[in-house]
């Protein structure tokens, strides 16, 4: 009796653990896309000079937002996997300050397309929990 008291506790928090894990994959998804798609917006816009104060505001909402999730997903994840976003958000700092119009579309695109598939790699499956 003791042995099946303890295996469903086991499975409760495994189960309690892929959900939380599925609500902060969902929040970080939606919310790189729609500050990544602003930014876009902006760079689109903005396509002779986007140095301007509405790129760089728009670019600092996505960073500062970018900056708070990665610290949460790294209780999540190897931050391997989260690497190739950073390194785009470096970049695109980059590609802004030196009005690199199409660097920048490429590591906006980058990042945009990561928020598309970060649920998939990160979610919860089965392979997750061996």
């Amino acid at each position: 009796m003791k042995r099946t008291i303890s295996v469903i506790v086991i499975i409760a928090i495994i189960a309690l653990i892929c959900v939380l894990e599925e609500l902060a994959v969902g929040r970080v998804s939606s919310g790189l896309n729609d500050n990544s798609k602003k930014l876009y917006a902006q760079f689109l816009a903005n396509k002779s000079n986007i140095s301007v104060s509405n790129v760089k505001k728009e670019y600092d909402n996505l960073d500062d937002f970018w900056e708070v999730e990665k610290h949460k997903l790294c209780y999540l994840t190897n931050y391997d996997k989260i690497r190739n976003v950073d390194e785009g958000m470096a970049r695109l700092k980059y590609a802004i300050e030196n009005n690199d119009y199409s660097l920048a579309i490429d590591n906006i695109s980058i990042i945009m397309s990561y928020g598309d598939f970060l649920h998939f790699f990160m979610g919860f499956n089965i392979n997750n929990l061996f």
